[in-house]
């Protein structure tokens, strides 16, 4: 797991139970309340109903590894 996450005391199975259920409903994506956010939401969103697949690889490289390419 990537450390920073570690850190910060997430847990692997709650970010992969994320992934599936972003990959399951894509339009659910929120990008919060007063956030700055719109531009990552909407790059999640389209990126998991256009590709899900890669989707999926960059978020759990991003979980173990802490990077993505």
């Amino acid at each position: 797991m990537a450390p920073l996450l570690k850190e910060e005391g997430v847990k692997p199975g709650e970010l992969l139970r994320d992934i599936v259920t972003t990959l399951a409903f894509p339009g659910n994506v929120f990008q919060g309340k007063d956030s700055q956010t719109c531009v990552a939401a909407s790059i999640e969103t389209i990126m998991a109903k256009t590709d899900p697949a890669e989707f999926a690889r960059l978020a759990t490289d991003l979980l173990w590894e802490g990077t993505a390419t």
